[in-house]
């Protein structure tokens, strides 16, 4: 029996619909007893059956902060896949991502020593790993500087890592998953989905920054495969493309119809600008739009090499142009 944490999420969501088509069934932890209204849109978009969805992935109520209610979610589980993580760039969020991501990992990991799982999977993030000396692309042994990472959220996924290497040297077999930017169909007012959410309305300006960005499909076989296989004790960067957000603006925005953004955002501007959001956001109860680390994010350049999960998995990435054309069909038509 497998157990998946965060399966309702972006890559959650697209894991569960893989093990879905490889005929597999799972336990899914979740704090809710219902599954989320954006879920039935992606099954009807993937063309899968709701109702047969649900018979093969049932709900557990439980949280990953809480040890107390995972014991009944490990009863009779061989395999976890641990994809449950607060992703936030706000700093008031800091002490509730570092207890859901930090905190959360070590009980479950704590809980697959006890219960003698077999394998677990653990979703991570690009932002975990660092340079590797003066490295043009980022490889996976890279050293993670925390004076270099103005991101709270690199931290806690740094720190999160670390208690799954502590698992390993108690005997519990692991394996790691570092996705960059994950695109594809699901609620856009959460994670990177809020991109498409974005384009869909138009956008003026871009910033000179660039990442790596990655299909939600892509994620779910390279995490399926990854768990399937005898690897262990390695972690591998799930990468698609290395783009400017210039190129991805465009991309989007030509796609929903609309011009490409014309004008580069001068640092400066930015710089105002998130400090006016946050005053605004704080007025009105809102979430901020932008914030100090998301500015910092948009004007760093940054690339990471997908070669060793490549050989790995012998594994083909979808083109930049198949995502944003799967991911708009979804949200146009919702």
């Amino acid at each position: 029996m497998i157990l998946v944490t965060g399966g309702t999420g972006l890559v959650g969501s697209h894991l569960l619909m893989k093990l879905y088509h490889e005929g597999q069934s799972a336990r899914v932890l979740s704090r809710q007893t219902t599954w989320p209204n954006h879920m039935d849109k992606v099954l009807d978009y993937y063309q899968i059956d709701p109702n047969s969805f649900k018979e093969k992935f049932q709900l557990y109520q439980g949280d990953v902060t809480d040890i107390v209610s995972l014991g009944g979610a490990f009863e009779g589980i061989k395999k976890v896949y641990h994809c449950a993580a607060l992703v936030s760039f706000k700093q008031s969020d800091y002490y509730k991502m570092m207890d859901i991501n930090v905190n959360g990992t070590s009980n479950v990991v704590n809980m697959c020593l006890d219960a003698q799982i077999g394998k677990l999977c653990y979703v991570s993030s690009t932002a975990a790993i660092g340079k590797k000396g003066n490295e043009t692309i980022i490889v996976e042994d890279g050293e993670w500087v925390r004076e270099l990472n103005s991101s709270n959220y690199a931290k806690s996924k740094f720190l999160s890592e670390r208690e799954v290497w502590r698992g390993q040297e108690e005997g519990l077999d692991v394996v790691i998953a570092n996705p960059c930017v994950v695109l594809g169909p699901g609620n856009w007012e959460e994670s990177s989905a809020a991109l498409f959410k974005q384009a869909s309305k138009g956008l003026k300006f871009y910033t000179g920054g660039s990442n790596a960005f990655v299909d939600a499909r892509d994620v779910g076989d390279c995490l399926y495969q990854l768990m399937e296989s005898e690897i262990k004790g390695e972690r591998f960067l799930v990468i698609g493309h290395n783009l400017t957000f210039k190129v991805l603006f465009d991309k989007l925005s030509v796609a929903f119809g609309h011009k490409k953004p014309s004008k580069q955002a001068p640092r400066w501007l930015s710089n105002i600008g998130w400090r006016v959001e946050g005053v605004l956001a704080w007025l009105t109860r809102r979430k901020p739009r932008i914030t100090k680390e998301t500015v910092a994010s948009a004007y760093t350049n940054v690339s990471y090499s997908n070669e060793k999960i490549k050989s790995a998995l012998n594994m083909d990435f979808r083109s930049i142009e198949d995502t944003v054309e799967h991911g708009l069909g979804f949200y146009k038509s919702n």
